[in-house]
């Protein structure tokens, strides 16, 4: 995700927020900043799994393989945890965020949302 995504996704929420009068800046802008990193982490640790697969070889070339859970997967769990924590912390979890924004990040956002 680059950072104008980002910033767009913010402006995105702080929008949605103060429509709903619930925007807090004091409180909100660091939670909002935890939930963009938190999408980041989830966005890097789907592309690391879907390049190298649930299980990756630790070993070096040569060596008899050993295969260990990809630490990507927990990543990308616990990410989705923190997000849902923090969506309810925001009080978004059934709120549609819109933006003109169409990244992966953006529909993840939307999808966790509106479970």
């Amino acid at each position: 995700m680059t950072p104008s995504e980002q910033k767009k996704i913010k402006s995105a929420i702080v929008k949605t927020l103060k429509e709903q009068n619930i925007y807090n800046k004091a409180f909100d802008e660091n939670l909002i900043d935890n939930l963009i990193f938190n999408l980041v982490l989830i966005a890097d640790a789907k592309r690391d799994i879907l390049s190298r697969g649930n299980l990756v070889n630790l070993c070096k070339e040569g060596e008899e393989p050993y295969y260990q859970i990809n630490f990507s997967i927990s990543i990308f769990h616990n990410a989705v945890k923190s997000v849902n924590t923090i969506l309810k912390q925001l009080g978004l979890e059934k709120v549609k965020v819109e933006t003109d924004v169409t990244a992966d990040a953006l529909q993840q956002l939307n999808e966790i949302i509106r479970r």
